[in-house]
Parts: C-alpha cells; sequence; structure tokens
C-alpha cells in the first residue's frame, strides 16, 4: 500500500491536503498544535501476523505501517482543522481542511 499526498491546495483562508491511501485501512491524524506539526499514519496491512516468537520488534515492524509528517505555516489554525475520510473499493481518500488565521489579528 501506498500513501500518496498532493500538495497542499492554498486559498485566502484555507489550506487543503488530499492524501490517497491505497487499500482499506486505519488512518490516524495527530496534530501537535504547538510545533505546528501534523502527523498522517495507519497501518499497511492489518492481517500481518507477528514474528514467530510473538514479538513485532524482532520481525520486520517497518513493514507494519507508515507515518508521514507535515510542518504546517505559522498561520494555520490547528484548532479548528478538519478531516474526513471516505472508503470506496480499494482505497481510502483523506481530506484535510486547515483554516488560516486572519492575519489582521496576528498583531
Amino acid at each position: 500500500m501506498s500513501l500518496y499526498l498532493t500538495s497542499p491546495g492554498s486559498r485566502k483562508k484555507l489550506i487543503i491536503f488530499l492524501v490517497l491511501v491505497v487499500g482499506k485501512n486505519n488512518v490516524q491524524v495527530y496534530v501537535d498544535v504547538k510545533g505546528k506539526m501534523m502527523e498522517i499514519s495507519g497501518p499497511w496491512n492489518i492481517n500481518k501476523k507477528t514474528a514467530a516468537n510473538g514479538d513485532w520488534r524482532s520481525g520486520r515492524w517497518w513493514e507494519y505501517g507508515y507515518v508521514r509528517r507535515l510542518e504546517l505555516p505559522g498561520d494555520a489554525d490547528l484548532q479548528n482543522s478538519e478531516a474526513f475520510l471516505s472508503n470506496k473499493d480499494d482505497y481510502s481518500f483523506l481530506e484535510i481542511i486547515i483554516p488560516k488565521i486572519n492575519s489582521k489579528n496576528k498583531f
């Protein structure tokens, strides 16, 4: 499975991220408000088994999931951000909408 991230669409009032995640799986979106970072993560294949001894760390742990971290601009209003996930037949489509802080209120 792959994670494809398009360039963020930038309008006057919104920042839009469009993410295509191949395969049906769980997608998590974590936002660090202080650091202005967004993390998109999820499992590659939720049906994989652990290693023979039952410890995921002794197996190929990097095959179990993905993580993408995005640094957001300083004028992103993370408190009011929204994420929408739609599942199709063999892929998931994630849309993240982040409003921009009004530049007049910054100073």
